[in-house]
């Protein structure tokens, strides 16, 4: 970010877990290079026994291939108890992660309500960059339920609006009907689609990534980019 001109560069992406990671991981690192983002968001970032030492997780083994100096992850899900029938009996822990290439600061990692017949823990990971012109962002996953993935909107939504806070969210919404998102976009905001129309899950021909842009802040570019790296696009966008 240059502050002369106050532009931010954004990349997100829904990593998939561990599927084929030794061949994916680097291929995902060349995209991030390609783009250059000052911050990448991140979702289903694994630590899993399996494949890494235990708290070396998939951020972490990003952030020390890019060469980003910081890094906030939260692993709200307990595979283990959630996954049972593939993970088995080690320890597996999945969740949403913030690669930063500037200090974060004010970390806050929550759980997001988890409804009875929902297997999976959501939650979010927000912090404070301390880029040349100061910025939040707060990383979400959200539950793949039409149902619940509204409800986990409106409480990350509501979680900001009592803690004051005016981030920029972004990540894994989960919310199929587009129509949906752009209604609960609240005043002050911008939605990435209200924006430019994209797909982000190919596969199904979905928008299901997003970036809610508060006011003071606009796209300057967005790209919805599919390298086959994972069943997500990748989201990089310019933000002035």
């Amino acid at each position: 970010m240059r502050k002369r001109d106050c532009v931010l560069k954004l990349l997100d992406l829904n990593i998939a877990l561990y599927n084929g990671w030794s061949v994916r991981m680097p291929e995902i690192v060349r995209l991030i290079r390609e783009h250059g983002p000052d911050v990448v968001a991140l979702q289903e970032v694994m630590d899993d026994a399996k494949f890494n030492k235990y708290g070396d997780n998939q951020a972490k083994q990003l952030a020390r291939a890019l060469g980003f100096g910081h890094c906030a992850v939260y692993l709200s899900s307990n595979l283990r108890k959630e996954s049972p029938q593939w993970v088995g009996d080690r320890r597996a822990r999945e969740g949403n992660a913030i690669l930063s290439r500037y200090p974060l600061r004010d970390i806050v990692k929550r759980r997001l309500k988890r409804q009875a017949c929902d297997r999976h823990c959501r939650g979010f990971v927000y912090a404070r960059v301390m880029a040349p012109v100061p910025f939040t962002i707060m990383v979400v996953h959200f539950t793949n339920d039409d149902v619940f993935s509204v409800l986990h909107l409106k409480e990350a939504l509501a979680y900001a609006e009592r803690a004051k806070l005016r981030p920029i969210i972004v990540g894994d919404f989960n919310i199929r009907d587009t129509k949906a998102a752009l209604a609960l976009t609240p005043k002050g905001y911008t939605l990435s689609y209200a924006a430019k129309r994209y797909v982000s899950h190919p596969k199904t021909g979905e928008t299901l990534d997003d970036i809610m842009l508060p006011e003071g802040m606009r796209f300057r570019s967005l790209q919805s980019i599919d390298k086959k790296l994972s069943d997500h696009c990748a989201l990089v966008a310019e933000i002035e």
